[in-house]
């Protein structure tokens, strides 16, 4: 196509499971010390919910170190530093348990779940040191800390089982529609809009967060829009994102995408490369196709192949994306 094209490597993971199962060993552990070593199980408890929140919004404690991964990025030769920048992610992920059809529908009950399990384990550990002092019967705290370990121990199951044994699946929705999309919007050649293809956003948006680190000295007002999901369904501009906390999406992005017919709606499951940015305050916005029960059609499952998607949603997509894109560039040079 004629752009300035640049390969960069970067060190990242394999996925995010195997992470993210430590994190929770850590809270089963504490979980298990409730009513014997409550201050030890407050601390654990403290550490695993760090862990997870910081790597479950794109700024894990530790960076990955190995293996290699790849980003691509294309600018017109010689151009400014971009106005905006368009991304979609190229990696596929793995299947498994939590993302089966019956329990991928109510995946964000399972989240917060998680979340309130991470954050009582501290708060029932400092109780039971209260109790133990005081010299009352910690024996309900028993049964709590049953219930959780129990809970902690299938989800700990499940990660390893997707992280080692679940096939990867083909993502043509998830994410080869949203790079079709990027590909699409690439025909043209725009001054001060560039195109990132990230590598590593199912291992935790590894690449996104290296393109920052690669390009941080260019990115002082910069724009981002992810594409991601695309394939099948109503096409949605999240206006909010994070697995956490609340992250907010850009008010100029939002605006062009509901201009352009987009749906704005949050999206709270898994984190996106935009959520990612989000958490570091930079403006962003994912552009996602939703079905009718809110999620992502055929997500993280062996269904996710080309038969599957639908050409009018990939059409549409691009015209909201090449609206959106429009109007950020007569946005700024109209300043």
């Amino acid at each position: 196509m004629g752009y300035e094209v640049d390969v960069e490597s970067f060190p990242s993971r394999t996925g995010y499971q195997l992470a993210f199962a430590i994190y929770l060993s850590i809270c089963l552990l504490g979980a298990a010390l409730i009513p014997f070593a409550p201050l030890a199980s407050a601390i654990l408890g403290v550490i695993a919910f760090v862990l997870y929140g910081r790597d479950a919004e794109g700024r894990p404690v530790k960076q990955p170190s190995s293996p290699t991964s790849l980003n691509v990025v294309a600018r017109v030769k010689d151009d400014r530093d971009p106005e905006l920048v368009v991304i979609a992610h190229v990696d596929s992920a793995r299947s498994g348990l939590l993302f089966h059809p019956r329990l991928v529908g109510s995946i964000r009950g399972s989240l917060i779940a998680t979340h309130c399990v991470l954050i009582g384990v501290p708060i029932l550990g400092m109780l039971s040191w209260y109790v133990g002092r005081r010299g009352l019967n910690v024996g309900f705290l028993i049964g709590l800390s049953v219930v959780i370990s129990i809970y902690l121990i299938f989800l700990i199951g499940a990660l390893i089982h997707s992280g080692r044994a679940a096939p990867i699946v083909s993502g043509a929705n998830d994410n080869a529609s949203g790079v079709e999309v990027l590909m699409r919007l690439a025909e043209d050649q725009r001054h001060g809009v560039w195109y990132a293809i990230t590598g590593c956003e199912e291992a935790g948006m590894v690449g996104v967060q290296a393109l920052l680190r690669a390009h941080e000295g260019r990115f002082g007002a910069t724009r981002f829009l992810n594409i991601d999901s695309v394939g099948r369904g109503e096409v949605v501009a999240a206006s909010a994102e994070g697995v956490l906390r609340r992250w907010e999406s850009d008010d100029a992005l939002l605006e062009a995408a509901v201009s352009a017919g987009a749906v704005a709606k949050p999206w709270r499951g898994f984190p996106t490369d935009a959520t990612a940015l989000l958490t570091r305050g930079r403006p962003a916005l994912t552009l996602v196709a939703l079905d009718q029960n809110g999620g992502i059609s055929n997500w993280h499952q062996v269904t996710d192949t080309v038969e599957n998607i639908d050409p009018t949603t990939l059409d549409r997509a691009t015209e909201i994306a090449r609206s959106i894109v429009d109007s950020i560039l007569e946005r700024q040079t109209s300043r």
